[in-house]
C-alpha cells in the first residue's frame, strides 16, 4: 500500500490531494496528517478540530488532530517560502490511542517555491474573494462600529482589503508601476472602474494611458441610467486618453485587459483574467489575473484593442470579422489561442469545444454563468460539451475519466468569450 500526492500551488496557498494508490483502507486509519518542511522548520498541518467537543489540541503533538479528507489547504505559506510535504496516515484502535503511521507515509515532495509563475513568461495571480468565511468576520468585528464591508474594501490600505485582494491587487499595481517607471505606454479595455488605488495607477500615465471604458452593467439603453461609469468618465477625461464605448442593452463591452508597451510604443506583455477594476472585483468576489509577456501575444491584444476603438459603440462588420480567426503562439513550450467576441459563427466557441474532446486528462475550465442548456449540440454550452464526455452515447465519450475540474469561481476566464484548457494549450483572453 502507498499513497499519491499531489501539491498544486497559486502563489498565495497550497493544495494537497491524495489517494492510497491501491484504492484499499488503511487498517485502524482515523485520519491523516501532513508533515510540512518549510525553510528547514518542520511542523505539521492539522484539522484544529478532534473527535469530541472536549478533545484538546496538544501543540507538542498536533496531529492528534487528524484531517478526515483526502484533500487540504495551506493557507500559512508565503510568496517565495520553498515547501515540501509529506502526508502520514493517523492510526489507532481508538481516538485516545493515536501514532503516526510513517510506514505508510508518502514520501517528502520535491522542493516547490510558492509563486504566482507557471513559466518564465506567464505569471496567474488570484485574490481571496470570498466573504463568507469566518476570518472576515473576525476581522469585521474588530473595524469600527458599523463598519460595511463595501466601504472598507474600497479603502487603499485597510487590512481587510488588503487580505481580501489576495496576491491580485499588488500585482496589478506592481505592473503598471514598473510600466511607468520605464516610461511605457499602456492600452486597457474595462467594462468596470472605480477602484481609487486603480484609477490612481492609470491617471499617473498621463496621455500614455489610452482607455477604452464601456459602460459596465447598465440597466437600459437611456441616460443616466446606461452607463455604469458616468463619474469616472467624467474624472478621468483630460487626464488620460479615454475612447468611450457606450453599447445598447443586449450586450455588455465585457472587457477586461490591458496591454504593456515600451516606451517606443512596441507591445511587451498583456494583462488579461476576470478581474474588473472596481473595489467589489478586486476583494469580495473569486478573480485571477493571467499576465502573459509576449510580444506576439501583446500585440494580438492590441490589435484587438484598435478593432474595439474602431467599433465604437456598435458591434461593427470589421470587429466582428477581426474576431473570428485567431492566431497561436508558442510561448515556454505552452500554445496560447487568443480569442475576441463578438464573432460571426461562434468560431470561438468550436475551437474551445475541439479541445475538450481531444481532451486526454482532464478539462480545466472557468466558468460565471454558462449558459442554459440547449438541445441542438451546435449550440451546446460548453459545460453541455464537458458532461458529454461522460455519457456513453457519445462519440467523444473516453472509458477513463476524464475529470472536469472547476477552476476559482468568476467571470470566464475569457471575459466576452470563453475558455478552456488542454494540456498546454490555452484559449481565452479578453474581447
Amino acid at each position: 500500500m502507498g499513497i499519491e500526492l499531489k501539491v498544486y500551488d497559486n502563489g498565495d496557498h497550497t493544495c494537497l490531494v491524495w489517494l492510497p494508490d491501491d484504492g484499499k483502507k488503511i487498517v485502524n486509519c482515523r485520519g491523516f496528517a501532513i508533515r510540512r518542511i518549510n525553510a528547514g522548520k518542520q511542523d505539521y498541518l492539522h484539522g484544529f478540530v478532534g473527535f469530541s467537543d472536549t478533545d484538546k489540541l496538544d501543540p507538542a503533538k498536533p496531529w492528534r488532530f487528524p484531517l478526515q479528507r483526502f484533500m487540504w489547504w495551506d493557507y500559512f505559506v508565503r510568496l517565495g517560502d520553498t515547501v515540501q510535504y509529506s502526508v502520514v496516515p493517523v492510526v489507532g484502535a481508538s481516538k485516545d490511542a493515536l501514532e503516526l503511521d510513517t510506514t505508510n507515509a508518502t514520501p517528502l515532495t520535491p522542493a516547490m517555491k510558492i509563486t504566482g509563475q507557471s513559466t518564465p513568461h506567464i505569471s496567474s495571480y488570484f485574490n481571496k474573494g470570498i466573504v463568507a468565511a469566518q476570518w472576515v468576520s473576525r476581522a469585521l468585528e474588530l473595524a469600527p462600529k458599523n463598519s460595511k464591508i463595501k466601504d472598507l474594501v474600497a479603502t487603499p490600505g485597510n487590512p481587510l482589503r488588503d487580505a481580501l485582494s489576495g496576491l491580485l491587487r499588488p500585482q496589478i499595481i506592481s505592473l503598471l508601476a514598473n510600466a511607468k517607471k520605464n516610461q511605457g505606454k499602456i492600452y486597457a479595455a474595462l467594462y468596470e472602474l472605480n477602484d481609487k488605488e486603480l484609477i490612481t495607477a492609470l491617471q499617473a500615465f498621463g496621455k500614455d494611458c489610452n482607455l477604452i471604458l464601456a459602460n459596465g452593467a447598465f440597466k437600459t439603453n437611456s441616460p443616466p441610467n446606461n452607463d455604469e461609469n458616468a463619474a469616472v468618465r467624467v474624472q478621468l477625461k483630460g487626464k488620460i486618453n479615454v475612447f468611450d464605448r457606450i453599447v445598447k442593452l443586449g450586450h455588455f463591452g465585457h472587457n477586461k485587459f490591458v496591454v504593456i508597451c515600451a516606451a517606443d510604443g512596441k507591445p511587451q506583455q498583456v494583462l488579461t483574467g476576470s478581474t474588473n477594476w472596481t473595489s467589489s472585483g478586486l476583494c469580495t468576489q473569486a478573480n485571477n489575473a493571467l499576465i502573459i509577456a509576449d510580444p506576439n501575444v501583446a500585440g494580438d491584444f492590441l490589435e484587438a484593442w484598435n478593432r474595439i476603438r474602431a467599433a465604437g459603440d456598435d458591434y461593427t462588420p470589421a470587429l466582428i470579422n477581426g474576431n473570428s480567426t485567431s492566431k497561436t503562439y508558442q510561448v515556454d513550450g505552452c500554445r496560447v489561442t487568443p480569442w475576441f467576441v463578438k464573432t460571426s459563427a461562434g468560431q470561438d466557441l468550436q475551437f474551445a469545444r475541439k479541445l475538450i474532446n481531444a481532451a486526454k486528462d482532464g478539462v480545466l475550465f472557468l466558468f460565471f454563468n454558462p449558459g442554459t442548456f440547449q438541445d441542438d449540440p451546435v449550440h451546446w454550452t460548453l459545460l453541455q460539451n464537458i458532461l458529454a464526455r461522460h455519457n456513453q452515447s457519445d462519440h467523444n465519450y473516453k472509458p477513463q475519466p476524464v475529470r472536469a475540474r472547476r477552476r476559482q469561481p468568476g467571470h470566464p476566464a475569457t471575459h466576452e468569450t470563453r475558455g478552456a484548457a488542454k494540456g498546454s494549450e490555452t484559449t481565452g483572453c479578453g474581447a
